[in-house]
């Protein structure tokens, strides 16, 4: 969808003229054919969504040692290395009923516990251009951003899971004063202990639904402001048309992204191959640079 208006304010030798340009698109992607006969939810298969992430869905945390115990069994994704649950632990949904937290054998017939939880596809990219002129004077301002996708922090994401992956790793603030406790049952992170989103089998290591996170975006990408120097100035030294201007790129983001990974860029934030960990990335891509032009433009 591509829709543009443009006018003119006013009459006479200086008119106020706009322009707004809009632009949204959107798409989806499905795996039609490809050689997968046991149906494995680890790499593609035929009527996948190219995107799809699975998972657990997060219930909560364990509250009590009687939370714990009424709840189904889930020592193979243990919580500890006394392989048994403690309050404040990650609580996984039993989906499918049979009393336990497992994968089941990672296909489509028996996914076990897990489910589709996120796409990572790039949803509704839209572009806003806005751009006036008056009395040789001329300023433009260009937005452009995506309206959904989501991602998942993998086990080398350091800057999002902070100690819970290395205990000698960063402690973000927002990480370190948004941890579950008896004193803050709903804190955002579950209790502090290292490597459980680093090692196998641990639960922050599991893709889950609580922790996918929304990298939609809005990016202010260009802003430009400028004079348009007048004819009977610049004729006087050979020139039919000339400009000044100062360009500003990429100076300003916004994304719904937990607090302290905002930091990261949701541009060019990093997802890897759907065969290896459908949506999981490490966040650590090159973020784009602001930069600022002053310049002059000549035409003769």
């Amino acid at each position: 969808l591509s829709l543009t208006w443009q006018d003119n304010i006013g009459a006479g030798a200086k008119p106020f003229h706009y322009s707004v340009h809009v632009i949204l698109s959107d798409h989806e992607s499905y795996i039609t054919k490809y050689n997968n006969p046991t149906g494995l939810i680890s790499t593609y298969y035929k009527g996948m969504r190219v995107g799809d992430m699975w998972g657990y869905e997060t219930e909560g945390y364990f509250t009590s040692e009687e939370d714990i115990a009424n709840h189904a069994d889930q020592t193979l994704i243990y919580a500890s290395s006394s392989n048994q649950a403690l309050p404040g632990d990650i609580k996984f949904k039993d989906l499918d009923g049979d009393g336990k937290i497992t994968p089941g054998d990672g296909t489509l017939s028996n996914p076990g516990d897990k489910k589709i939880i996120g796409n990572t596809e790039a949803r509704l990219p839209f572009a806003l251009n806005l751009s006036t002129d008056w009395n040789n004077f001329f300023f433009s301002v260009f937005f452009q951003g995506v309206g959904k996708r989501q991602w998942w922090p993998s086990s080398d994401a350091s800057l999002f899971w902070g100690q819970y992956n290395r205990p000698y790793s960063w402690e973000p603030a927002d990480v370190y004063n948004n941890q579950w406790s008896p004193e803050n049952p709903d804190g955002y992170f579950p209790r502090l202990r290292g490597y459980v989103a680093l090692n196998s089998g641990k639960e922050l290591h599991e893709q889950q639904s609580k922790y996918v996170q929304n990298v939609a975006y809005v990016r202010l990408k260009n802003i430009s402001f400028g004079y348009k120097l007048p004819y009977k100035l610049i004729s006087n030294w050979g020139m039919s048309a000339a400009r000044i201007y100062v360009t500003g790129q990429n100076l300003w983001v916004w994304t719904p992204m937990y607090k302290h990974v905002r930091t990261m860029d949701p541009e060019v934030i990093e997802g890897a191959d759907p065969e290896l960990s459908p949506g999981a990335g490490d966040g650590m891509d090159y973020p784009m640079l602001k930069s600022f032009t002053v310049g002059l433009n000549v035409t003769f």
